[in-house]
């Protein structure tokens, strides 16, 4: 059997593991839920949940980084028969995306088991004619759907333009002179804005995390131009449809942390920062940029992605727990971007 063979039998069994641990997860939350509601412990149709839910969640939460970290910590030379079937481009990029596809199922499960029983008893309906304000004639509002969909249209647009006549060293410049200086600006005035209000939709805490991600972004703006200046074949440029999703990205999260008070702002936040080394990593595959053969591990693109998809998860157990409110979730964001922030410190000389 070869090494590419027992690399899927090693992902195979990795994976029935965890969904047969995440299915035991579900059984014992449904009988507690059915114990409290037989008990009467659960008015209105339900309670919130438990602590051995939030303790069986965060242990399958650590064995699934473990096993990542197993997958993808490149063995010692001569240890292990993973080694080859982990060492080329396309292999990465497969289990990058089929890491992200992983962590959101889980975020699927734990949404789903931990959020049940949390909703609140229907009122009734004379209570709620009395609370409802009356309502007020106002002017005509686009729906969202439409606004997005116009963004949509324009990027479409602009690609189709560059695909079709535009050729690849001139991409390339308008991408460098033109499209980053203009989300750069856009994300400055955004901050500039914010930094000028003197009132906040969110309490302490979350004005808090929201300059955290906001000035995240920025940053890594500031270094996804970098790597884009850095490519020197310029008639060989061939990513502006990745780089213009990675900007996309960074400025449509930017907004809703900023400007929406969605629920899921901040989830969004450490998602769009899991898709990034991702989109790093494909824009090197079209590129085949290969990265130095002595190059340290930490050095890649997995401990960010490992760091990013472990709080991910670990956002959304904050969100189900407390709606994402209080001083633990700011703290936890605090502890991710300093750690994201030594893990960059260490990695850019190196592959520099």
């Amino acid at each position: 059997m070869d090494a590419r063979a027992i690399g899927f039998l090693e992902v195979m069994i990795t994976l029935a593991v965890v969904g047969v641990l995440s299915f035991l997860v579900y059984l014992v939350s449904q009988h507690g839920r059915r114990a409290a509601g037989a008990l009467g412990d659960a008015p209105g149709g339900g309670s919130g949940p438990r602590w051995y839910e939030f303790a069986l969640a965060t242990i399958l939460l650590a064995l699934a980084a473990a096993v990542l970290l197993w997958q993808l910590y490149p063995p010692e030379s001569g240890a292990g028969t993973g080694g080859d079937w982990r060492g080329g481009a396309r292999a990465q990029i497969f289990f990058a995306v089929m890491a992200l596809v992983g962590v959101l199922a889980l975020a699927v499960f734990l949404i789903v088991t931990l959020s049940r029983g949390r909703r609140a008893a229907p009122r009734a309906a004379a209570d709620v004619a009395a609370d409802d304000p009356p309502e007020t004639t106002a002017g005509h509002e686009s729906p969202a759907v439409a606004r997005g969909l116009a963004l949509l249209v324009l990027a479409f647009g602009f690609l189709l333009v560059n695909w079709l006549w535009v050729e690849r060293g001139v991409q390339y410049d308008m991408m460098r002179h033109l499209v980053y200086p203009a989300v750069a600006a856009l994300m400055l005035v955004l901050l500039w804005d914010k930094a000028t209000r003197g009132w906040s939709a969110g309490n302490g805490t979350e004005s808090f995390r929201e300059w955290l991600f906001c000035d995240a972004f920025a940053l890594l703006l500031v270094l996804g131009y970098l790597n884009l200046r850095g490519w020197e074949k310029v008639e060989d440029y061939g990513a502006l449809f990745w780089d213009l999703l990675a900007l996309v990205l960074l400025l449509a999260v930017f907004w809703v942390v900023d400007r929406s008070q969605a629920r899921i702002r901040f989830l969004l936040a450490h998602a769009a920062i899991a898709l990034l080394p991702v989109l790093l990593l494909i824009w090197r595959f079209v590129h085949e940029v290969a990265a130095p053969e002595e190059i340290s591990w930490w050095s890649t693109i997995w401990p960010f992605l490992i760091l990013s998809l472990i709080f991910f998860v670990l956002e959304i157990i904050a969100v189900v727990a407390s709606a994402g409110r209080g001083l633990l979730p700011a703290l936890k964001d605090l502890l991710f971007v300093v750690l994201y922030a030594v893990l960059l410190i260490v990695a850019i000389p190196a592959a520099a």
